[in-house]
């Protein structure tokens, strides 16, 4: 059984936890701020395919109601019945989860190498900044 760890203080665990954010703001965790950005563009594309998905439906209800093939409330009634019917498809929510994952799994390889190169190849040793505000912390 492992020995009991000392508890810091909340006042600790925030000022280390508020720190995070200023390692990234100063760039001393580049890769925190890598893996925002991609979460961010990937959040950013998710969005626009709704809106553009939506927005095909939408224009095909309206074409037909324009052309007297069915009224507004049927319009309503196929465009929620087709979000039902997209949203509500099993596979396609596991496939896109198993996607997500994989494609984010290899993301995360492919940078983890560049990164190892490009610090390999200038040198740079993997260290911890802030060992001495660490220490600081815990006194």
């Amino acid at each position: 059984m492992l020995p009991a760890q000392p508890v810091a203080p909340p006042g600790r665990l925030l000022e280390r936890g508020l720190r995070m954010f200023t390692d990234v703001r100063d760039g001393d965790a580049p890769q925190l701020l890598l893996v925002a950005l991609v979460i961010l563009l990937l959040n950013r594309i998710n969005s626009a395919g709704e809106y553009i998905l939506s927005s095909i439906v939408k224009q095909a209800a309206d074409a037909q109601v324009a052309a007297g093939a069915m009224t507004h409330a049927d319009a309503h009634r196929f465009i929620g019945a087709f979000f039902s019917d997209y949203f509500g498809i099993v596979w396609l929510g596991t496939a896109t989860l198993s996607l997500s994952v994989a494609q984010f799994a290899w993301i995360s390889v492919a940078l983890a190498v560049v990164w190892i190169g490009v610090c390999a190849a200038t040198g740079v040793e993997f260290r911890r900044r802030s060992t001495a505000a660490d220490a600081a912390l815990d006194a």
